[in-house]
């Protein structure tokens, strides 16, 4: 819940970040916001960039 206070963004997408995190995987979304307020903390990207 913290995860989602600190970066503004609803709690169900703070799970998805927290996991990616801990895991140490990309964050895939389509949801430009979301990339935005979690760059920092995660690599997150749409299905539409190439993959490295």
């Amino acid at each position: 819940m913290v995860l989602a206070r600190d970066l503004r963004i609803k709690f169900y997408d703070a799970s998805y970040v927290f996991w990616a995190r801990e895991l140490g995987v990309p964050l895939v979304t389509e949801d430009e916001g979301l990339i935005q307020k979690v760059g920092g903390v995660v690599d997150a990207f749409r299905l539409d960039r190439p993959l490295r």
